[in-house]
């Protein structure tokens, strides 16, 4: 079954990417910067609208359970200072109306991920945080392993009310008083996770496997060298997306997707450009991508 698109709106020319945030009907969020100034758009139905816009750029974005939008937007220094001053905007339904939550104390943040008991998780070079009361206060997560964060090859992920870290030794589920457990996957690096199900790198192969207790039950190799960037699974549905290794052969994001058939994967290779700031996906079905004509696209409802 090929996927159905259809182009929700136009972006300024002048409008960089740097994160989309997918819902499961396709509508979301498209954070960046333009002209200097951080810029968030909410991408409907029907249109896209920018609803924020401030000094910097918005470098990461997150929905919370209760559909709450999280942004990270970071503002350069003054030429003699080093490193970067991030702040944490919270915005409720429908996204017009943005709240400064306060500093993020870290030299780096590229990810940010609220956890169902209201935690916000902030993730960047060197640097993971955690604020459970909005972003007012903060503190430091020791790293779960001696060497040190790495925003390239680590990632955060939710499984279940838990956090995850993903890292190239392995799962690492934080628990309480900043302790962490550690999970082995058969010396793969887990790049996406969902629920028991990991999108894993095993040397140059891409494999899909089910967590069962200590061990992981591989359940198939995904064809052509990619890296995953996302993987949702939901019900009998899944959908994976990934980022070529080759993207001058293959000059898009690659999107893999299951709907419980015995026909196997669907793939589609979407023609924006190969890096995870230009697209998101969420639930069995949604997807929302930026084209390098700055074109906002939305997959269809089935």
């Amino acid at each position: 079954m090929t996927r159905a698109w259809r182009d929700v709106g136009q972006l300024p020319a002048t409008f960089t990417p740097r994160c989309v945030v997918a819902r499961p009907d396709g509508t979301g969020l498209v954070c960046g910067k333009q002209q200097g100034e951080a810029a968030i758009y909410r991408a409907d139905r029907a249109a896209v609208d920018r609803v924020f816009a401030g000094t910097g750029q918005a470098v990461a974005a997150a929905f919370d359970p209760t559909v709450t939008a999280w942004s990270v937007v970071g503002t350069r220094k003054a030429e003699d200072a080093e490193g970067s001053t991030y702040a944490l905007w919270k915005a409720e339904p429908p996204w017009e109306a943005w709240s400064d939550m306060g500093p993020i104390p870290g030299e780096s943040a590229t990810q940010v991920l609220p956890s169902p008991d209201g935690a916000i998780w902030v993730l960047g070079a060197h640097t993971l945080l955690r604020s459970i009361d909005g972003g007012q206060n903060w503190d430091a997560v020791p790293p779960p392993r001696q060497n040190d964060l790495n925003w390239v090859t680590d990632r955060l992920f939710l499984a279940g009310r838990h956090m995850v870290l993903g890292t190239p030794e392995g799962l690492f589920v934080a628990r309480e008083g900043g302790e962490w457990g550690r999970r082995h996957v058969d010396g793969a690096h887990v790049r996406g996770l969902s629920g028991a199900i990991v999108a894993a790198r095993m040397g140059r192969e891409t494999k899909l496997g089910r967590l069962e207790g200590a061990f992981v039950e591989w359940l198939g190799q995904v064809e052509g060298e990619m890296d995953p960037m996302a993987l949702v699974v939901e019900g009998r549905s899944m959908q994976m997306l990934g980022i070529p290794a080759d993207p001058e052969k293959h000059p898009g994001l690659v999107l893999l997707e299951d709907q419980g058939t015995e026909k196997g994967f669907t793939t589609t290779l979407v023609r924006v450009p190969p890096w995870r700031d230009w697209m998101g996906i969420a639930g069995a079905r949604g997807a929302l991508a930026v084209s390098v004509t700055r074109t906002v696209m939305a997959s269809e409802p089935q």
